[in-house]
């Protein structure tokens, strides 16, 4: 192993060589006959490889002789008081390079000279600004301020140099324009100037670049290619223009910041997620030379880690420090190199839970021995079989953390992966000390548009538009391996996903939910707050409630009210009829219709991003157990099952199985039974209504 550096490759190594190849083809067949220039943005979070398919990019219109690509990081000169003064420097030193390899040439260099020149003087008129006050065409009327004076600059001297620029610097803007133009309409070639790493200036950095570039730089034959995290740089937008919460939508659903980037922006797309095999086989692999069960390892990695490239390459490097120390301390011949990787992935990805294991390494023993033994086959949740009688440790596995220790202690071929005490104390210090000298690892959260549910009446035209009708008739009920036959005796609306996150805090004004993103399911919901949401949302939408006494906060008391025909939560029957998905979709394609705890990564997902049932319902099955309105007890349809609605019983039955699951619980008769005032990370609900007329 050797540490992996946090450059940009060469070659690709993640699967986006068909972007970068139609980004290139994109720039090339671009018209060239426009008034002004053409500004495209790639859009990635930190890590992603911006970097590296902009670089790639470059290289491809370099072997181009129609092009002059320029490469400008606007980071490294973020101390800078003046950001548009570095890129003229930028481009100059590119012309004048440009001109030394045309005068190499035997041709006439003058065009790129005289180019190079007037970016040099423009760059100095605005680096070294003294005080005035003028208008200029394109660029408006600015103030300009001597922010790099030098001490032998008297009074006099001063005046004189403002009278100059007063005069002149007007000539000199025009001046760069007319040469720019004839430059580029000398060689018939055109600028594309890329620019990376916008996310990390400063917000008045960002800004001062973004309007620059339409202002001073808008002319033909310019192409600017920007990478950047568009959420980081739309929330500089926001708060330079103090965008407030009643400003921020604009009718057509985007924000203002959106707007105001569109109108600098022609074109931006966002890298495709990382090919998970190209990245398995020319990150990971590299570093796993020699490991048993390397396929295994490989998977665990990118469970665990993700395959942001620079997330991966930061906990290789934790991995090859670790194993140094291993041989400092203990010789190669003792390394088991797998106990060593598994290690590091817990202490990456629970660090807490770690430390705890660090104190108490018994307690891992025990975990990593309920992982590998045989489950039970009534097991719903991860939780069901990670044990320890370390009740401290016990109290700190939720169900998150027991889907990640799973992940990482679960064993193919059913072997435990810490079998002793003194085994955890070795390879927990081990994965300490390299985390501890490498500093922790903070995964960057990312941020997704959302429905836009502004006022009632786009709220209302969203509700009626996602609810899918099914008609009254028999349901069959699995139970205890057979099945019951129920009666559902009126037609109802089901809501065609889970309550999201961006809709429950619309009707209540906050979100409880532990993986905070608008378009994932709300989540860390009691029956009684489904059931409130139920009311609260049909109130808003001038409908009467239907459920009533919600006040005592007690299951038990909640009725339903005489003629309510409002929104509510659907019965175990009316669930179990909308959820359509065959023997085969369950047994051959559970990956594409759910997320369970194979392919969820630790947590919810997104709703509506796997395949729906053939009435267009997602999400039935996986993500999040579903609340319902029916109480655990089968009694031929007259309690809970079918139409019939109930809020007796101290329990009432969710449906659907969660992320937390194992593949063999996800099904139409995964059941659970559970306390209404119950609240977990795997919990949420959808909306249904009976239909009218």
């Amino acid at each position: 192993m050797v540490l992996v550096y946090d450059d940009y490759a060469e070659d690709d190594l993640i699967g986006h060589s068909y972007a970068r190849d139609a980004l290139a083809d994109l720039i090339s067949k671009s018209d060239s006959i426009g008034s002004s220039s053409l500004t495209l943005a790639v859009y990635g979070d930190w890590g992603t490889g911006k970097t590296t398919i902009l670089r790639q990019t470059q290289r491809i219109l370099d072997a181009n002789k129609s092009f002059i690509t320029v490469w400008f990081n606007p980071w490294q000169f973020n101390q800078d008081d003046e950001i548009m003064s570095a890129l003229l420097y930028t481009i100059s030193r590119r012309f004048a390079q440009l001109a030394d390899t045309v005068q190499e040439s035997g041709a006439q260099p003058e065009s790129f000279e005289g180019v190079a020149e007037k970016l040099k003087v423009a760059a100095r008129a605005i680096q070294y600004k003294p005080k005035v006050k003028l208008d200029i065409p394109l660029v408006g009327k600015a103030e300009f301020d001597l922010s790099r004076k030098s001490a032998s600059f008297d009074e006099k001297s001063l005046n004189e140099l403002a009278t100059v620029f007063e005069d002149r610097i007007a000539d000199t803007y025009f001046d760069l324009v007319r040469h720019l133009e004839r430059a580029c309409e000398a060689t018939e070639k055109r600028i594309i100037v890329f620019i990376d790493d916008l996310d990390r200036c400063s917000e008045q950095q960002t800004m001062r670049l973004l309007e620059g570039l339409k202002t001073l730089l808008d002319l033909p034959k310019f192409v600017f290619v920007l990478g950047m995290a568009n959420r980081i740089v739309e929330a500089a937008v926001k708060r330079s223009l103090n965008l407030d919460s009643a400003t921020e939508q604009s009718i057509d659903n985007r924000s203002e910041q959106q707007n105001y980037l569109d109108k600098i922006i022609q074109f931006s797309f966002h890298l495709p997620r990382p090919d998970v095999r190209k990245v398995k086989e020319n990150i990971v692999a590299p570093h796993l030379k020699g490991a048993d069960n390397i396929n295994e390892l490989l998977d665990i990695i990118i469970q665990s880690v993700g395959v942001n490239p620079r997330s991966l390459k930061r906990f290789l490097n934790t991995l090859h420090f670790s194993k140094l120390l291993f041989l400092q301390r203990k010789g190669d011949e003792e390394l088991d190199f797998e106990s060593l990787v598994r290690s590091s992935l817990l202490a990456h990805s629970l660090p807490n839970l770690f430390r705890e294991f660090q104190k108490f390494p018994i307690a891992l023993v025990e975990v990593s021995a309920s992982i590998s033994a045989e489950h039970d086959a009534d097991a719903q949740d991860a939780s069901d079989i990670v044990y320890t009688r370390n009740g401290a440790i016990s109290r700190l596995i939720d169900n998150e953390i027991a889907v990640k220790l799973h992940q990482i202690l679960r064993r193919g071929n059913g072997k435990t992966v810490f079998n002793s005490v003194s085994q955890v104390e070795d390879y927990v210090a081990l994965a300490l000390d390299a985390i501890d000298a490498t500093g922790p690892h903070q995964i960057q959260a990312k941020e997704g548009n959302t429905r836009v549910l502004k006022d009632e009446r786009s709220l209302k035209r969203f509700i009626e538009d996602s609810f899918v009708r099914f008609v009254s008739g028999q349901v069959d009920v699995p139970v205890d391996k057979t099945s019951l036959t129920m009666e559902i005796e009126d037609d109802y609306e089901l809501f065609d996903e889970p309550v999201s996150q961006a809709l429950y805090e619309r009707v209540i004004g906050f979100n409880p939910s532990k993986f905070v993103d608008p378009e994932k399911p709300v989540e860390n919901i009691t029956w009684i707050e489904a059931v409130e949401f139920c009311n609260k949302l049909s109130i808003l939408l001038g409908v009467e409630p239907f459920y009533d006494n919600l006040e005592s906060g007690r299951p038990k008391e909640v009725i339903f009210s005489e003629g309510g025909v409002g929104f509510r939560l659907p019965t175990e029957g009316e669930w179990l009829k909308a959820c359509t998905y065959t023997d085969e979709d369950l047994s051959d394609h559970l990956h594409e219709i759910a997320w369970y705890i194979d392919n969820a990564a630790a947590s919810t997902q997104r709703l509506a991003s796997l395949r729906p049932t053939n009435e267009g319902v997602h999400d039935l099955l996986g993500n999040v157990w579903e609340w319902t309105n029916s109480s655990p007890k089968y009694d031929n349809g007259n309690d809970g099952i079918g139409s019939h609605l109930t809020t007796s019983g101290s329990q009432r039955v969710t449906k659907g199985a969660a992320w937390t699951s194992f593949g063999g619980q996800v099904s139409r008769s995964a059941r659970g039974v559970v306390s209404p005032l119950s609240s977990e990370s795997n919990t949420g609900f959808r909306i249904a209504r009976t239909s009218i007329g």
